[in-house]
């Protein structure tokens, strides 16, 4: 399909920059692309069939046609739908019940689950689910509303179903095929719109080429959206489905994710904390131009072993986070809150071109868990952090990191940092963990705290080190350092064959620390306020990544200016033009 041909491409030119890692990327190779679970695909010469369904109507008629539509989802549900075939609920009417999908279609005739009419319909769901996909493929679900039963601000809900279920028990088979999920606004469940299979009890039967496109999830207990399941899971404490794969070459792209309470119900057997974008056990799965606000009010400890955040890569592969603006996430833990993280398991996974600010924790982070896959080769590059980590600053940085990481590349990021809540200084950069090579970035502190504070057993070259009120200050490996050359002298960093890098100067931002929310993150090019001025030091000033890291440079800088061919880029996210 050429949609599908395009999203590769797109994927694939993700990774073409990475050379650590483009031996190992074969996204056309992950899963068979076709077919369905119970064998060949076969062609009928039947008519499909649309189906209408209207409250002025009746279950008794054929409903083949909007004069005599049927009246009730129940009667949806007992429809022996085939490939081809349309379901259309009337257009700014509102239907009760809970719209259960167990056909499917095939690659050249989709069933189609949509309104008709005026507007979109509207499904009441109550305390269940609102649509179930049940062990299905080529489905396409557009223009409807899906509103549960509600969450109060404390984060209790009678509600424990997703809005859109995305479900497969099957225990054999190929993975299922080309769910298309577009315009789709979610309300008031457990989880917005839930892509998952059985966790550690079975073989799992996964997902490939899901796209979830132009939706819209607010006031949901757990997951905006979420896509989990696996057959191992990772252990004590944490119990995630381990390893990648189960769902592959999947899309999410111009999306909301606002007021995700954050919270959990009894009995609930999700692992960790809450995410409004959780993003479990995948490989090439693309996340781009998606807003995420104000979320986690609710969540408590409550025994958990993890907290909120915005936007979580777990146990993945070859996945990539882009042009995403994620703010306003709270945490109720002495953890966590952050906006963007690659976190346990994860390998070759990206986070480029986001703009992250004023969220209780980091920025962006990575880390890795008790039990879980290795964390490595990952990168966080081309990113703008701006008054992050307002809240635990012993454990949230603008970027920080955690755990053993092999060859994760941390560069040509903007980090601005002011002080957090009831006066806290929280660090540009945090790094209790090691492995990582941190470079051409910028990093900037509006309070008299330190600049960076790292644990040991990572490599800083040519950075930017600025502190607004007062001198240099970095503390590495418990000593605290007053000036870049002392720090340089006393432990090898900031140096390059024999020679002195990075720079402890303004970086002259035309405006830093007044971005602000955009709230639409098709828009991130308009953030002008971390440009730099003309006469800026860090001007052409990057190291060179082929030469130095033997990595490939990013095509372009965060606002998508390419970056030049002939000379050397300058330090942090935004090219000067």
């Amino acid at each position: 399909m050429n949609a599908k041909n395009s999203f590769v491409r797109l994927l694939q030119q993700s990774f073409a920059n990475v050379n650590m890692c483009a031996s190992a990327v074969a996204l056309t190779g992950a899963t068979c692309l076709c077919g369905s679970i119970q064998g060949a695909e076969t062609e009928t010469s039947r008519v499909p069939q649309t189906y209408f369904v209207a409250p002025a109507g009746s279950d008794d008629n054929a409903g083949t046609t909007q004069a005599k539509p049927w009246q009730t989802i129940s009667k949806v549900n007992k429809a022996a739908l085939q490939p081809g075939d349309s379901v259309l609920l009337e257009g700014g009417k509102s239907f009760a019940g809970n719209l259960l999908i167990t056909a499917s279609g095939n690659k050249n005739a989709f069933i189609t689950i949509s309104s008709y009419g005026t507007g979109p319909a509207t499904i009441q769901a109550g305390d269940s689910f609102g649509i179930r996909l049940l062990n299905c493929q080529y489905i396409k679900v557009h223009d409807l509303i899906l509103e549960g039963s509600g969450v109060k601000p404390d984060g209790t809900s009678t509600n424990k179903e997703p809005g859109l279920d995305i479900f497969s028990n099957a225990k054999e088979g190929r993975p299922w095929q080309s769910i298309y999920v577009e315009k789709i606004a979610v309300s008031g469940f457990h989880d917005g719109i839930f892509l998952h299979t059985p966790i550690g009890t079975q073989d799992v039967v996964g997902y490939d080429d899901v796209r979830i496109i132009n939706c819209s999830v607010k006031e949901c207990l757990f997951w905006g959206f979420g896509c989990y399941g696996s057959k191992r899971t990772t252990g004590k404490p944490f119990n995630c489905a381990a390893g990648a794969g189960v769902f592959t070459n999947c899309y999410l792209g111009d999306c909301t994710f606002h007021d995700i309470i954050g919270t959990m119900i009894t009995g609930d057997k999700y692992c960790g904390g809450a995410s409004p974008v959780g993003i479990s056990n995948a490989t090439s799965f693309l996340m781009e131009r998606c807003t995420i606000s104000n979320c986690g009010q609710a969540l408590q400890s409550k025994g958990l072993p993890g907290g909120i955040g915005g936007m979580v890569f777990l146990e993945c592969e070859k996945c990539v986070a882009q042009f995403n603006e994620c703010y306003g996430i709270e945490t109720k833990m002495p953890k966590d809150g952050c906006a963007f993280d690659i976190d346990g398991g994860c390998s070759n996974c990206i986070l480029q071109y986001n703009y992250s600010h004023d969220n209780e924790g980091s920025g962006f982070q990575t880390g890795c868990m008790p039990g879980g896959g290795p964390v490595r080769d990952n990168i966080i590059r081309y990113n703008i952090s701006q008054n992050d980590a307002k809240k635990n600053p012993d454990k949230s940085g603008g970027i920080s990191t955690w755990g053993t990481h092999g060859s994760t590349y941390v560069y040509n990021n903007t980090v601005f940092i002011s002080a957090g809540i009831d006066g806290k200084k929280p660090a540009a950069f945090l790094a209790t963990g090691e492995g990582l090579t941190v470079f051409n970035n910028i990093f900037v502190v509006a309070h008299d705290g330190d600049i960076v504070c790292s644990k040991g057993g990572n490599i800083f070259r040519n950075n930017c080190y600025y502190r607004v009120k007062g001198d240099f200050s970095i503390k590495d490996v418990g000593k605290s350092y007053t000036t870049l050359a002392a720090w340089q002298d006393a432990t090898g960093q900031e140096q390059l064959d024999g020679a002195a890098v990075g720079v402890s100067v303004d970086p002259q931002l035309k405006a830093p620390g007044s971005g602000g929310a955009i709230g639409d993150a098709s828009k991130l090019a308009s953030l002008k306020a971390y440009d730099l001025l003309p006469g800026s030091p860090l001007i052409g000033k990057a190291l060179d990544l082929n030469a130095q890291f033997h990595l490939a440079p990013s095509p372009h800088d965060f606002r998508g200016t390419p970056l030049p061919a002939d000379a050397m880029p300058d330090l942090g996210a935004i090219q000067h033009q």
